[in-house]
């Protein structure tokens, strides 16, 4: 690859891969809606409401990576904020397709898009492959139309794969941060009846994974981006408050509080979706944290 262009660039996915490739004297390019130097990889303008990006963002691009999408836990989720859940996301990737149409043909070789595991709802113990059907709540509804936004670049002759992103895994940011919140209280406990099913990826992995499919013309299509184990909520509760040196009390938090503290987002903290990682594994992909003990040591040490 000759450079990469990240939609997203600053959020948690993003600015972590971004710092990596840089180590690595990789070229990247961001997107932002206000654009500033910030001294660490020159980004350019983008604005979706009116179908805008700076030119200049493709240059000596090969690869772009769409990351961008309102945060589905920072805010309660309103009419208006749905909105704005699906335009970052949907939008944003037909902008990109139709600016990638107006490039010299072949400049672009490779689109990584993230999706997420919202797409399978709530699925009790079923293992999850990528083959499995879309649910029709509106986390699922707004992943499948993601995905589906980007299919048009395939007849580009754009090589795209997909990666479907579960609980991604940084100490004290996105949703492992909310996860925290009753250990932060002084006692950890546990979600509804403690049985839902969480898949997970610690970020290290989840960045070299991005990379990997970039470096690995074979790639491409759907693949369910999670760690090798998924495990229960009352074992990952347990396992996170031992790793935080707190109590864990084996009774469930009160789901009204979650509520009144997270909003619409708790629900998700109550879904189980069991994922198979055998897809990604079966490219050559391996895992430097596969289990919850490995990834919890590297977070809090």
């Amino acid at each position: 690859m000759k450079g990469i262009l990240i939609s997203g660039g600053t959020g948690l996915v993003g600015m972590f891969f971004t710092n990596m490739l840089k180590k690595r004297g990789i070229k990247v390019h961001h997107l932002s809606r206000n654009p500033k130097s910030n001294g660490i990889v020159p980004t350019f303008k983008w604005d979706i409401a009116n179908k805008f990006i700076d030119e200049n963002a493709f240059e000596g691009i090969d690869t772009i990576v769409h990351l961008a999408g309102a945060s589905v836990a920072d805010k309660r989720w309103n009419t208006a904020y749905k909105k704005i859940m699906r335009s970052s996301r949907i939008d944003s990737a037909k902008l990109l397709i139709d600016k990638i149409k107006n490039l010299p043909k072949n400049q672009i070789k490779t689109l990584v898009s993230a999706s997420a595991m919202g797409i399978y709802g709530n699925c009790g113990n079923t293992v999850l492959t990528e083959t499995a059907k879309a649910d029709t709540s509106f986390m699922a509804q707004l992943c499948e139309d993601w995905e589906r936004a980007s299919d048009e670049v395939e007849t580009l002759g754009v090589r795209r794969v997909i990666l479907r992103i579960p609980l991604v895994l940084e100490k004290g940011e996105g949703a492992l941060e909310k996860m925290e919140l009753p250990a932060k209280f002084g006692v950890g406990s546990y979600f509804g009846n403690g049985k839902q099913i969480y898949s997970w990826i610690h970020i290290k992995d989840l960045c070299r994974m991005i990379e990997f499919v970039i470096e690995n013309p074979k790639c491409k299509g759907v693949y369910n981006a999670n760690a090798p184990e998924t495990l229960s909520n009352y074992n990952f509760s347990k396992q996170l408050n031992k790793a935080l040196n707190r109590p864990f009390i084996p009774a469930p938090a009160p789901k009204f509080a979650l509520k009144i503290a997270l909003g619409e987002f708790a629900e998700a903290l109550y879904w189980s979706a069991n994922l198979s990682s055998k897809k990604i594994q079966e490219t050559g992909f391996t895992f430097s944290f596969p289990n919850l003990k490995e990834a919890f040591d590297d977070l809090y040490v």
